[in-house]
């Protein structure tokens, strides 16, 4: 699909200059929106996501950072993003635990669980892997092709970085599966994704093959 909205634009966030704390803002509210389980758990709440994710990016996280960070922008104003990652990715929870002291916000009961359970899945992953750990577009612009133009735009921007791309979708986020595959994922594995509490939650593991 070709981008057929002249006043859209993608970049990766650390080529840009004068990030503005707006932008920062935007998005740590879009990563908190990309999954109803796994956020909210590492930050218990999206006011505290607005206030912990930008003092990630701006000291070097190693998830949450801006070389990570693949950005749509609309009229001058970023309207979803991809937070990626290549090969393995040893998330701790050591950054976050000194932000939020720094920010005198109180740590998430689950954090230990979540890393356990989620983040440390991406630290076997082979250097020939490009990981797209999530996929947010603001409610407003989606469903007029911004989702479409993002993917596109963005494995243009890695082509040849990789052999194979991978992510992990909700199995009824219908959607999303639906785009996916219309840009060549094929659903590799089932799992149960994360829940605090455990709960049957079927999903998909997609990968598409670079050739």
């Amino acid at each position: 699909m070709r981008n057929t909205f002249s006043n859209l634009s993608f970049y990766r966030l650390d080529k840009k200059h004068n990030l503005s704390s707006e932008d920062l803002k935007r998005i740590a509210e879009l990563i908190y929106q990309t999954d109803p389980y796994i956020y909210p758990a590492v930050f218990l709440s999206q006011d505290n996501a607005i206030k912990v994710i930008p003092e990630m990016i701006v000291t070097g996280d190693r998830m949450f950072c801006s070389k990570n960070i693949f950005v749509a922008e609309l009229d001058s104003e970023i309207a979803g993003i991809v937070l990626w990652h290549q090969g393995e990715l040893f998330w701790t929870t050591d950054h976050y635990e000194k932000v939020i002291d720094k920010l005198q916000i109180p740590p998430s009961p689950y954090i230990e669980l979540v890393n356990k359970v989620y983040f440390r899945s991406y630290s076997n992953t082979r250097s020939d892997i490009i990981s797209i750990i999530n996929v947010c577009i603001f409610e407003k612009h989606r469903g007029v092709g911004i989702g479409s133009a993002l993917i596109e735009a963005f494995l243009q921007e890695t082509a040849g970085l990789c052999r194979e791309y991978e992510l992990f979708v909700l199995a009824d986020n219908k959607n999303a599966v639906k785009l996916y595959m219309n840009y060549g994922f094929h659903v590799s594995d089932t799992i149960n994704g994360f829940s605090v509490d455990q709960i049957d939650l079927p999903c998909y593991r997609m990968i598409k093959l670079c050739y």
